[in-house]
């Protein structure tokens, strides 16, 4: 998790139950961390219907048991080698921390790795045959259906994302390593998730971008920034952001694929500047 950003909102969408608002649930904390009883307790109560868990830890697995909150399990990039490196990895991944939690804890989506493609490059060719060994693991308990594997991408990796129209995908990985990626996604029924962070885009844009429309306010007559090639009008930088993914995709043929946010946020205490 980022310094200084409010991160809390993942959004679970593109799933055939509909748009899904959910919590990032880690455990580096800052000060004493809550037990995850208290933790369930606070997502039961507040009627919270969805997870994302940044590594498999047991204590919240088994206290999610009979929530009915949706969990997506993540394993770490500092795990991804290990997991990636035969079926027999991944499959005991799958027995330990997936299959031996269900039914009872609603375990719906494997997230392989964060944003492996810019901060750790080097481990990019291990993706996709990690993906297919976890999915293979998954197909022998039966749970293929049931569980879905993905990963989450940063939107770095669409470039002139401007107007959202003319995005499209840094071609210096895509057709080696992003569309076999995003093709198996579509093969298997899964969604492209990506971190998208408004503020990122306002911070680089010098000054172009006003706060307002990075922040969701309402924005003056008339001041919706509009696509030229498409006509549509946006109020804010997220559906924009979010739209030339969209637009991106479309250019490698892949325009039915699902798209998920898998976290975003906005800074709490402020920045350098």
């Amino acid at each position: 998790m980022r310094e200084n950003l409010n991160e809390a909102c993942v959004l679970l969408g593109g799933q055939k139950t509909g748009a899904v608002v959910g919590f990032k649930y880690g455990m580096q904390m800052s000060g004493v961390v809550p037990m995850a009883e208290q933790v369930v307790s606070l997502v039961k109560l507040q009627h919270i219907p969805s997870l994302r868990l940044y590594d498999p830890n047991p204590a919240a697995l088994s206290a999610l048991s009979g929530s009915g909150v949706t969990v997506a399990v993540s394993i770490p990039n500092t795990q991804l080698l290990s997991v990636g490196q035969s079926n027999a990895s991944a499959a005991n991944w799958v027995k330990n921390n997936v299959a031996a939690y269900l039914p009872n804890t609603n375990i719906t989506t494997i997230i392989v790795g964060n944003e492996v493609f810019t901060s750790l490059p080097n481990a990019a060719l291990v993706l996709l045959p990690a993906m297919k060994y976890l999915y293979s693991a998954l197909s022998s308990f039966n749970l293929q259906n049931q569980v879905k594997i993905t990963t989450t991408l940063s939107t770095s990796l669409i470039l002139d994302s401007f107007p959202p129209s003319q995005a499209f995908f840094n071609k210096s990985i895509t057709t080696s390593l992003l569309q076999p990626m995003l093709s198996f996604l579509a093969a298997t029924g899964s969604f492209a998730m990506f971190n998208v962070y408004p503020y990122d885009v306002y911070k680089s844009g010098a000054g172009i971008i006003t706060l307002d429309y990075a922040l969701f306010k309402p924005l003056p007559s008339g001041a919706e920034i509009v696509d030229s090639n498409t006509l549509l009008a946006y109020t804010n930088l997220f559906d924009a952001i979010l739209d030339s993914a969209y637009f991106a995709l479309a250019k490698l043929n892949l325009s039915s694929l699902p798209i998920a946010v898998a976290e975003t946020g906005w800074p709490y205490q402020g920045d350098t500047d």
